[in-house]
Formats: structure tokens, sequence, C-alpha cells
């Protein structure tokens, strides 16, 4: 889905990621919305990580394959309990991925002999009720960007619309926000990040990135952070590298359903 809003293709092939970034802009009722979205992994190996990103969390995307229905149940329980434990206050916004198995006969066939069938509509439309979510919305990252795009401009209304008005920071609020700021080499060489300073601001975090959110009209920003879940399984022995990557004898490992949090505060430019 990421890869998808960010650059307007389907990637030929899987490439499992772990904190990688996307960057994709939107036009939100006259408003032009920057998105910088962190993709981070879901496995187990980051349990004690991942509940950093939460914390003033606006809205969630909790994301499911409806051609698995028999993991649906089981995780979006899964998912709901750590969304309530972690950011009980965010929206839900429930996703059904991959419609386009709906009518594909290898996908039908193969949940017939199992006595199953895709997880319709309806059925989506009525976890979502018994989640609280704020809507259900189904996509295909393979046959419709536009499905993809209006999943994200949803999110994003969804965060513009519990934005507060900025305060003025106090200077030891100021300072401690330029320690958090400092950007790293890359970063500094980098001519995107020139560009970007101007207008935009972010938070680094034990290795999470949480990224802006400009809204240039109102001169505004929000920090917003995407995390895409259950797609790496590491073994307790396998060593991650400070940067995320993974060894080559990490496996791999499709899950469903993923979760998608966008994180939105109030952050005065320095």
């Amino acid at each position: 889905m990421l890869q998808v809003l960010a650059k307007d293709c389907y990637p030929e092939t899987y490439v499992p990621t772990v904190f990688e970034n996307y960057t994709a802009c939107l036009e939100l009722e006259e408003q032009r919305v920057e998105l910088s979205l962190w993709d981070t992994s879901g496995s187990p190996y980051y349990d004690n990580v991942r509940p950093l990103c939460y914390s003033d969390s606006d809205a969630v995307l909790l994301c499911f394959d409806i051609s698995r229905p028999d993991t649906v149940d089981s995780s979006l329980k899964k998912w709901k309990t750590e969304i309530l434990d972690f950011c009980p206050s965010t929206r839900i916004l429930l996703i059904g991925c991959k419609i386009d198995l709906r009518t594909d006969v290898c996908t039908l066939m193969e949940l017939s002999n199992q006595k199953q069938t895709p997880i319709a509509y309806e059925q989506g439309s009525a976890m979502a009720k018994q989640l609280g979510a704020e809507a259900y919305l189904e996509c295909s990252a393979f046959t419709s960007e536009k499905s993809i795009h209006s999943v994200f401009r949803t999110a994003a209304m969804a965060c513009i619309n519990k934005l507060q008005p900025l305060q003025k920071p106090s200077p030891t609020r100021r300072l401690s926000k330029r320690l958090l700021h400092l950007p790293s080499k890359s970063d500094l060489l980098s001519s995107t990040f020139k560009k970007e300073k101007a207008k935009s601001c972010s938070v680094i975090l034990l290795e999470i990135f949480t990224a802006s959110l400009s809204l240039l009209k109102k001169r505004e920003a929000a920090a917003l952070v995407c995390l895409q879940t259950c797609h790496i399984w590491c073994p307790p022995d396998v060593e991650v590298s400070k940067t995320g990557s993974l060894p080559q004898n990490a496996a791999e490992v499709p899950a469903c359903p993923t979760s998608l949090f966008f994180q939105s505060s109030t952050l005065k430019q320095l």
C-alpha cells in the first residue's frame, strides 16, 4: 500500500522492509498535505519497540487480507487489544485489502476446498461496527491505485480534523525539541532535507521516525507516522542492526492483517 501511494506503481517483487520511509502529497479541500510515511515491522521481535509509536495517535488503519478469512478474527482481536492498550482514544479505520482476489478463480478454488469464501463487503462492514471503527474501506494495491489514495485520503482527513491550535512553546520545550530534531549526517547532505526543512519538522525516537504533515495554507504542522506490520518473523537468536536491516537468515512470513498507525500532534516549527 505504501509503495503504491508513494511511487504510483505496484512493486514487481515483494521485498521485506523495516523502517523505510515514503513520501506522498494529497490535495484535501484545496490544501496541499504532505505525508511522510514510515514503514516498520510488526514482528513479535519488535513488540517492545512498536508501542513507542502509538502515543498521541489520531487514527489507526487496521488492514486485513479478504482472501484469508480463517485468520481475520484472531488477528483483529490481537490488534484491537494492542490499540486499546496503547492508544485507546484513537480513531480506527478498518481496511479490507486485496479485493481483486474476491473474484480470482484460483483463490476461489483454494478457499472452496477449505469450505471457505473471501470476506464479503457486508462482513467487513459488520466487523468495523463491532470494532467501533469510524469507517470500513476496501482497496487493491494491485489493480486500483485510486482505492489506495482513497484510503489514505480518509486517514489524512481524520488526522486533520483532530488538529488543535498551535501553542507557543516555552524556552525549555524549544531546547528539548531542538535536541530531538537533530538530523543525521546523511539527512544534512540530502537536498530533499534542505528543501523541506523550512516547511516541516520531524522527530526521531529510538530508530522510529515521526515525520511531518504540513498544511501550507494554514501554516500548521503535525507529526505523522505510519507503521506497516506483520511482514517479518525473526527468531529470538537473530540480531537486527540499529538501522533495522535483517540478516539473510531471517525468515519471511506473509501474515495478515497489517496495521497502519497515524500519529498526529501539533508541533511548532523551530
